[in-house]
């Protein structure tokens, strides 16, 4: 954690530097869903992992000797992208939402359906710390993965045969357990602390608004999220408290593209932003306080049968 102070004198001269830019090189992999929209457009939802490589640019105290331990910074991300091409053959075609013309399809996308669904789940949940009688404060985040799956079930109500109106329900397992261990530059010794959050499960109740192109829907969701966690500080040495078990309950928001697989079945790839609320710990020396601002992005893939 970074420690800010009004004196910032009282800390020693950095012995490294605090930044860095660089260029590295690593892998990249990923999925996606394809739909044709009319004879020239397309429409895709994709995701991707990127692996991009690591560094060893920094000390790993900034305010230790210069003989401290390098710190390497190992740097991955995931996108979630969702797009339109068009096939440059001569033609013209308008899309199906804007007085094109409908593509043919066997799928009636109103009435019911279930199923289910598999994906990963990623913690971008930011820690917060500061103790009041020093003004010294520090941010860190949790960043790590897990798997996500469970069911959902809705109704979908197309108006004038083109524009979604709908209603989804789901519930899964979140399995994310991940701890990120500082040291507290607060007084001597530096103590080292384990901020640590752990999910168990998921689900939420949402509305989806959108389109669709006879095959396929292309759609945003938002709603209410339910998370069940554990999260809390557990300094080193003998003293520390348990982890706070809690749902957190918020709200959700993201979109997806669903496409028609033959009469019954659909598939999906889905992205959603979960808030599920901040938690405040104070159970840590010295008399400090920690705050958890929970948020979670969920990437899935799902099956739907229709009930019709």
């Amino acid at each position: 954690m970074s420690p800010t102070h009004s004196a910032v004198a009282q800390f020693p001269p950095l012995s490294a530097p605090t930044s860095s830019s660089t260029t590295t090189t690593g892998g990249v992999v990923g999925a996606g869903i394809e739909t044709k929209l009319s004879r020239n457009w397309t429409a895709k939802t994709e995701y991707l992992y990127i692996d991009g490589g690591s560094d060893h640019a920094f000390l790993s105290n900034p305010f230790g000797p210069p003989t401290s331990t390098p710190t390497t910074f190992t740097h991955s991300f995931q996108v979630i992208k969702t797009g339109l091409n068009c096939r440059f053959d001569g033609n013209w075609d308008g899309l199906p939402s804007f007085n094109g013309q409908m593509l043919a399809s066997n799928h009636n996308w109103n009435g019911f359906y279930a199923g289910g669904n598999a994906g990963i789940g990623t913690s971008l949940t930011h820690v917060h710390s500061i103790t009041p009688s020093t003004g010294i404060s520090g941010d860190e985040n949790i960043n790590c993965t897990g798997f996500a799956g469970g069911g959902q079930a809705g109704y979908n109500y197309m108006v004038w045969q083109t524009y979604l109106l709908g209603v989804e329900g789901d519930f899964g397992a979140l399995s994310i357990n991940h701890g990120v261990t500082d040291w507290n530059d607060d007084s001597p010794p530096k103590d080292q602390v384990t901020f640590s959050q752990k999910t168990s499960w998921y689900g939420t109740i949402r509305g989806r608004i959108g389109t669709t192109t006879g095959p396929a829907l292309l759609y945003l969701t938002g709603g209410v999220a339910w998370v069940r966690l554990q999260d809390g500080v557990l300094p080193s040495g003998t003293v520390g408290g348990p982890l706070t078990i809690k749902t957190g309950t918020e709200w959700t928001w993201g979109g997806g593209t669903e496409v028609a697989l033959d009469q019954h079945w659909s598939a999906k790839l889905e992205s959603l932003y979960v808030n599920s609320g901040s938690s405040i710990h104070s159970d840590f020396p010295p008399a400090s306080f920690v705050q958890f601002n929970e948020r979670f992005v969920i990437v899935r893939f799902g099956l739907n049968y229709a009930f019709n």
